[in-house]
């Protein structure tokens, strides 16, 4: 459900929660030439949603995604210009509780190509995020500016569902697999979305208890 507050607050939430996984990883190499061009695919996954560019020309294209796993993440983004696509393959696992998470980012000349799906894309060169897991590296984390062990016990308490809501907070719905976790202007945060949509919980973690969630913040684009 999403929070619609003043258009002040709005930007905010905006600016601080959508896309946010995809601007922490990208931010550094946002302006790097690409590093390949793909053609465009008109293949759909077997839900039906577009994978606008075919994992073994990628790979092909791209050989340092050899061992990157499989595809986890295609988010394309029609309200950036140009549009972009954003992938991520793994996690790879790398010992007990840690993995390799692997990013692309392309680009779609224009709108119209991203509808039409034809045409090509500009891939830039792939980002690995180091990220973790408890027991099962289908649900991963990754942090930002947050202890190690606080923000594992911070994931731990999340994906078992042991939270305690104050009054008016949105509670979590169940099967999200990819999380952040940051300390952002002082707060605790555990952020989670999709393509349109990013949602987060701010949290105060207790030794001993469930994670306390004391507020919940959603914005949709």
């Amino acid at each position: 459900m999403a929070l619609w507050t003043s258009k002040r607050v709005q930007r905010k939430l905006a600016a601080s929660t959508a896309f946010a996984v995809c601007a922490l990883v990208f931010s550094a190499g946002a302006a790097e030439p690409p590093k390949a061009q793909v053609p465009i695919s008109n293949t759909e996954d077997t839900s039906g949603s577009a994978v606008y560019v075919d994992d073994a020309v990628l790979r092909s294209a791209i050989p340092s995604l050899a061992g990157a796993g499989s595809r986890v993440k295609t988010c394309a983004n029609s309200m950036m210009d140009p549009p972009r696509l954003f992938l991520a393959y793994g996690p790879v696992v790398d010992s007990v509780h840690s993995g390799r998470l692997t990013h692309v980012q392309c680009e779609f000349k224009d709108p119209e190509s991203m509808r039409t799906r034809d045409g090509v894309l500009d891939c830039q060169a792939p980002h690995v995020e180091s990220v973790g897991f408890i027991e099962d590296p289908s649900h991963y984390f990754s942090v930002y500016g947050v202890d190690a062990s606080l923000a594992r016990s911070i994931a731990a308490d999340f994906f078992a569902g042991r939270i305690d809501y104050d009054a008016g907070v949105t509670r979590v719905e169940p099967g999200i697999r990819e999380i952040s976790i940051d300390n952002f202007e002082g707060r605790l945060a555990v952020r989670w979305g999709d393509c349109g949509c990013s949602n987060v919980l701010r949290v105060q973690p207790r030794k001993g208890a469930p994670l306390h969630a004391t507020r919940s913040e959603s914005i949709c684009i």
